[in-house]
C-alpha cells in the first residue's frame, strides 16, 4: 500500500523523495496501459483507437510517473533536471529501469520549493490535459491526390472523433479493422443507390446537379441532396455500375474523381461502401500542409502552404 501512495499521491509532491517501491508501481502500470488498449478499444468496438485508448489512460498518470522520476533522482542524490531525457522516445520507461538499481543516498532530504520543478510540473500537466484531448480527435496525413481540391497531398488534418453516424458530404477519416486510416468524402446514405455516369453522379436514378467553379475551368461544383455542395475533379466517363448502399454504411468517394475510379471495378466499389462503424472521425482542420513532406525537415520547412494553416476544407 505505501508503494501505491507513493506513486498515486506522492508522485503529485516533486519536492520530496521516493524509494523502489513506487518506481515498481510506475513500471506495472505503463505495462497495463500498454496491454489494456487494445482490448479497450476493441470492446469499443473500434469507436477509439488502441493510440486514443493509451494516451487517454497515459495522461491520467502524466504527472505521477514524471513526479515519481523526480522523486528517485532526489532518493539517489541526483539533480531532477535528470528528467529532460524524458521527452526522447521510450526513455521513460528506460528511466523507471534505471533508477530500480540506482543506490539510494545516504540521508536522502526532501528539497526546498523551486520555480523549475513548479514549471515542470505545470508543463506536465498541460502534456496530460492535451494527451487526454486526444480521445476526442485524431490527427492524418493526406498522402495522395485523390481528395483535390478539397485537400491536397502534404495537409496534416485534424478530425473529431465520431460518436454519431456521419452526414452527407462530411470529410471523414475512414479505416477497416487492420486497414490504415483514409480520408474520403461522405457521398451516399444508407439505402440508397448511387451510379456514376458521363454526366456526374445519379443517387436512386435522380442526376446530382454540378455547375462551373468560378475560379477554376477544370473544377465543377458537386450539389449533393440536402443542400450540400464541394468542388471536385471531374471524371472523364461513367460507369454501368450501380452502388447498393445497406443499412448501417455509407458510400465514400474522392473529390478528384478522374483519379479516384471508385466505380471503375466491382473490388474498388466495394471496397467504397463501408460500415459506419469504421468511419472514425470528421476532419474539421488542416493544421499545417507542406508540398514537400519526403525530403526532410529543411524541405518541409521551404515547402510549406502557409495559407492553408488552420484552414477549414470545405
Amino acid at each position: 500500500m505505501g508503494a501505491l501512495r507513493g506513486f498515486f499521491i506522492g508522485g503529485f509532491d516533486w519536492h520530496g523523495s521516493a524509494g523502489r517501491g513506487p518506481v515498481v508501481v510506475a513500471l506495472v502500470t505503463l505495462l497495463a496501459i500498454e496491454f489494456a488498449a487494445h482490448p479497450i478499444s476493441e470492446a469499443l468496438g473500434g469507436l477509439l483507437s488502441p493510440r486514443q485508448i493509451y494516451g487517454a489512460l497515459l495522461a491520467l498518470v502524466y504527472v505521477q510517473l514524471f513526479g515519481t522520476i523526480v522523486r528517485r533522482l532526489h532518493d539517489a542524490g541526483r539533480s531532477g533536471w535528470w528528467l529532460l531525457l524524458a521527452v526522447l522516445p521510450y526513455m521513460p520507461f528506460l528511466m523507471l529501469l534505471a533508477l530500480l538499481v540506482l543506490p539510494s543516498a545516504a540521508a536522502p532530504e526532501r528539497r526546498p520549493p523551486s520555480r523549475w520543478r513548479r514549471i515542470g510540473f505545470a508543463l506536465t500537466l498541460c502534456l496530460a490535459l492535451i494527451e487526454f484531448s486526444r480521445l476526442f480527435w485524431i490527427d492524418h496525413l493526406v498522402d495522395s491526390d485523390h481528395m483535390e481540391p478539397a485537400l491536397l497531398s502534404g495537409d496534416f488534418v485534424a478530425a473529431t472523433t465520431l460518436f454519431g453516424a456521419p452526414e452527407r458530404g462530411e470529410l471523414v477519416i475512414h479505416a477497416g479493422p487492420g486497414a490504415r486510416l483514409t480520408v474520403m468524402r461522405v457521398i451516399g446514405m444508407p439505402g440508397e443507390q448511387v451510379a456514376q455516369r458521363e454526366t456526374g453522379l445519379e443517387i436512386d436514378g435522380e442526376p446530382v446537379a454540378y455547375r462551373a467553379a468560378e475560379n477554376d475551368e477544370a473544377l465543377r461544383i458537386e450539389e449533393l441532396p440536402g443542400g450540400v455542395s464541394h468542388a471536385i475533379v471531374p471524371a472523364s466517363e461513367g460507369f454501368p455500375r450501380v452502388a447498393e448502399i445497406p443499412e448501417g454504411y455509407v458510400l465514400l468517394l474522392g473529390d478528384n474523381r478522374a483519379l479516384d475510379a471508385a466505380f471503375a471495378s466491382e473490388p474498388r466499389l466495394g471496397a467504397r461502401i463501408v460500415p459506419v462503424s469504421d468511419v472514425r472521425g470528421s476532419v474539421g482542420r488542416i493544421l499545417y500542409s507542406s508540398a514537400d513532406w519526403r525530403s526532410g525537415v529543411p524541405a518541409w520547412v521551404a515547402a510549406m502552404r502557409w495559407g492553408r494553416i488552420w484552414s477549414v476544407p470545405r
